[in-house]
């Protein structure tokens, strides 16, 4: 499945590469997905190049405090999360809470009954279990 997943992904890449579209708003959700199947299959190197790839490309748009930026931030977390790498994910959540309230403060409308806060929260409560901190891990899924 993972790897029929990134076999399509990277047609679309390789497409956006040929036409000069691979930095464009349009390449972002594509790096974020095949990151995100690398992540799940264990291949964290892979996942970070291309997380990376998708936040340099954000950067240059200025486009890191929109909804895609919201995405990434979250993907990488959840990939440093399942690395093991405990504290780079507590950052890229940390990152993500933050620009969760800000994009809810400018929108007016309550981003924390969306799917991404959901998932972030969650996610946040199995790094803070993962830490043996119990009961900030309560704290993340009762938010």
């Amino acid at each position: 499945e993972h790897d029929e997943a990134i076999l399509h992904f990277s047609a679309a890449l390789r497409i956006y590469e040929q036409t000069g579209a691979l930095a464009t708003a349009s390449a972002v959700p594509v790096l974020i997905e095949i990151g995100s199947v690398h992540s799940a299959k264990g291949e964290h190197a892979a996942a970070k190049l291309k997380f990376q790839q998708a936040l340099e490309v954000l950067e240059q748009l200025g486009s890191l405090g929109t909804a895609a930026g919201l995405k990434l931030l979250i993907r990488m977390g959840n990939d440093a999360l399942r690395a093991e790498e405990l504290d780079g994910a507590k950052q890229l959540y940390g990152k993500a809470l933050a620009l969760l309230k800000d994009l809810s403060a400018a929108s007016g409308v309550d981003s924390f009954l969306s799917l991404s806060s959901v998932s972030l929260l969650s996610n946040m409560g199995a790094l803070h279990a993962a830490r043996g901190n119990h009961r900030a891990a309560l704290k993340s899924y009762r938010e």
